[in-house]
């Protein structure tokens, strides 16, 4: 029994050198320009061969790498990467890593495959793999290939809409944890990008995340972006709130919570719709009563509204309140306050003048309230007695 076991270890130490030898001829034939030649030594090598394993397969791979990077015939190709998959197969069963070798066949199909669907789902399942393997390990490189592969499968064929945006949600938790804030902006930038987002689908997806004040940071993170781009139509994150119950917003940031109702009064107020602006800004102000620049929205608002046809908007005194609402956001951003003194002064020469208040019965000083959906009141102020204090 000793013989034969000493016999076996004898065999494989002299397979060893062999293989060894067979490793230094091709490695010289690459060196001095032969690589098809020594690519094919480097296949009968491996093929013979059941040492040093690990170094052969090392050489394959850059081998049929290079080749793929050269080479423009398609049929070539497409045997030259069915050996690296076979080589990452290989490589996989003798390491302890198995998901970097699934990841390594993801990124070899989708960097030097033709990318139909059917290739597009093999990368996107790979991909998925490899990151449930790999989790914080997972490359950020990686992690963009496997965002436009969901991209595409959505956009261009079948994939459904819950997969693309969990797999959107997914990779964004990924970069917030490991902080790839450029990963990050650039999967906020390409989502928005798209044509026709399906918001209700992404809000299905987000809402599965326990956390309700991470919900509402990227909620509010790709609003921002989204009005970027898309002022008109950045109204959706509206859907998220109403699935909220009002307890459970009692306990998210306020501060976040009361810039999505901006933002979705931004874009209300895009859209001319004046009466649900008013009512998100005003939502905002009530969660978060410093923030300054619903003061000024709802001050464009009140301009905007003296362009209708009502009655009580067509005397000036709506100029005054516009300027209420600015004056109110310059005491909240001093810093702003020069840009919004401009703002004030401009408004000012729409105010009435005392020549309106004989005909339409205004008089200087006196509280004026608005009905309907405005139902404010201001104190007028005429055009000529101007006196604006900095």
């Amino acid at each position: 029994m000793l013989e034969n076991v000493l016999a076996i270890g004898q065999n494989m130490q002299n397979d060893s050198i062999k293989c060894l030898k067979q490793i230094s001829i091709y490695r010289e034939l690459n060196k001095i320009g032969y690589t098809s030649e020594a690519y094919s030594r480097w296949q009968n090598t491996y093929q013979n061969n059941v040492t040093n394993k690990k170094r052969l397969l090392s050489d394959g791979e850059k081998y049929i790498l290079a080749q793929l990077k050269q080479n423009k015939n398609l049929q070539i190709k497409t045997i030259l990467l069915d050996s690296l998959l076979i080589v990452y197969s290989d490589w996989a069963i003798i390491s302890s890593n198995n998901d970097f070798y699934t990841l390594k066949k993801a990124l070899a199909l989708y960097n030097y495959s033709e990318k139909d669907e059917t290739t597009l789902l093999q990368i996107a399942s790979l991909m998925k793999t490899a990151y449930l393997g790999l989790k914080n390990n997972f490359p950020s490189q990686a992690a963009l290939a496997y965002f436009y592969t969901s991209k595409k499968l959505y956009t261009q064929y079948n994939y459904s809409a819950q997969n693309f945006y969990s797999d959107f949600i997914q990779l964004i938790l990924f970069a917030k944890t490991n902080n790839f804030k450029q990963f990050q902006n650039k999967l906020y930038t390409e989502i928005c990008q798209i044509e026709k987002n399906n918001w209700s689908e992404f809000t299905t997806q987000l809402i599965k995340l326990q956390d309700l004040n991470l919900q509402l940071t990227i909620l509010l993170e790709l609003t921002k972006k989204n009005i970027q781009t898309q002022p008109k139509n950045s109204i959706w994150p509206q859907q998220w709130i109403d699935i909220q119950t009002q307890n459970s917003t009692e306990s998210t940031n306020k501060e976040e919570l009361a810039e999505i109702y901006f933002l979705i009064a931004n874009s209300y107020f895009a859209q001319n719709n004046l009466i649900l602006a008013k009512q998100n800004a005003e939502k905002s102000l009530k969660t978060n009563p410093n923030n300054a620049m619903n003061y000024y929205l709802l001050g464009e608002i009140y301009i905007n509204a003296a362009q209708s046809k009502s009655n009580e908007t067509l005397n000036g005194v709506i100029f005054c309140l516009a300027a209420d609402k600015f004056k109110k956001a310059a005491q909240l951003k001093p810093e702003l306050k020069d840009s919004i003194n401009k703002k004030i002064k401009w408004v000012q020469q729409y105010f009435p003048s005392e020549e309106d208040a004989f005909f339409k019965g205004i008089s200087e000083n006196s509280n004026y309230h608005f009905d309907s959906w405005i139902n404010e009141t201001t104190q007028i102020r005429f055009r000529e007695n101007i006196k604006f204090s900095n």
